[in-house]
């Protein structure tokens, strides 16, 4: 078992060494590359009369209004999740043209692109 783990451990070693040896003094440039992620990046507004607020709480003033199949981005969403009336989302901190604010997960659909933000929008506004 010793045998194996010193062999091993001379294996990467050499890979190490290696790899330090065929270094320059050049450097090395990467393509910028979008971090996978597993949140959304869009949403639209499904209900009538969306309000959004200045923070991720219901008590937060409200800054401004969505209306129904209005598309936002989505910037981030709370650490926790809230109830209201009974249902428990998160909140999501949204923005379009006019203001940045918060509203609640129900009251948003979310999407992963702008497309399918926009085809969902205009099934909503017919």
């Amino acid at each position: 078992m010793t045998s194996l783990l010193y062999r091993i451990i001379i294996t990467i070693s050499i890979m190490v060494a290696g790899l330090l040896a065929c270094s320059s003094d050049r450097e090395l440039s990467l393509p910028e590359v979008r971090a996978l992620s597993n949140r959304a990046e869009w949403a639209v507004a499904q209900d009538s009369y969306v309000r959004v607020h200045r923070r991720a709480d219901l008590a937060s003033p409200v800054i401004g209004h969505f209306r129904r199949g209005d598309v936002v981005a989505v910037l981030r969403e709370s650490a926790f999740t809230d109830e209201i009336d009974g249902r428990f989302r998160r909140w999501y901190q949204v923005t379009n043209d006019l203001f940045d604010g918060w509203v609640f997960g129900t009251a948003l659909m979310l999407y992963d692109s702008r497309e399918q933000a926009n085809n969902a929008s205009g099934a909503l506004r017919r």
